[in-house]
């Protein structure tokens, strides 16, 4: 979570700058070529990729929003577990997801179900707010 939020604000964490703007804006940068995107590398070419995201230095980066299989922002940083495990850095909409899942080879969608869920609550939250202000 901490690490989240660091990233979250562009290296600053509980005031204390821990890492530069340009750090965190190469940090968060597609890393990969077209052509690695497009091919992989390896034994399991892409097989880590979904459609619309490519590779920041270390964690998944949305470079495509209409193209994932989920609700994501441009620029979305996220890594996934393979138990589950998942969090995503949206930077767009400030906000944080974390889910815990320990369920190897789940026949169930429960990252994409979660974020789902989140941005819902998150509109449902913002509609309440704008009904509010009337």
């Amino acid at each position: 979570m901490r690490f989240c939020q660091m990233i979250l604000n562009g290296g600053i964490f509980n005031g204390a700058r821990l890492l530069g703007p340009k750090t965190i804006q190469f940090f968060a940068s597609d890393h990969l070529t077209k052509q690695v995107r497009n091919e992989g590398v390896g034994e399991y070419p892409s097989a880590d990729l979904y459609p619309g995201q490519s590779m920041a230095l270390s964690l998944g980066v949305i470079i495509n929003p209409a193209l994932t299989p989920s609700v994501s922002s441009l620029g979305e940083l996220s890594w996934g577990g393979v138990a589950g495990t998942k969090f995503w850095i949206d930077p767009l909409e400030e906000m944080i997801g974390i889910a815990m899942v320990q369920l190897y080879g789940s026949p169930w969608p429960l990252r994409f179900d979660l974020k789902v869920a989140a941005y819902q609550a998150l509109l449902e939250l913002n509609q309440g707010k704008l009904s509010n202000r009337k």
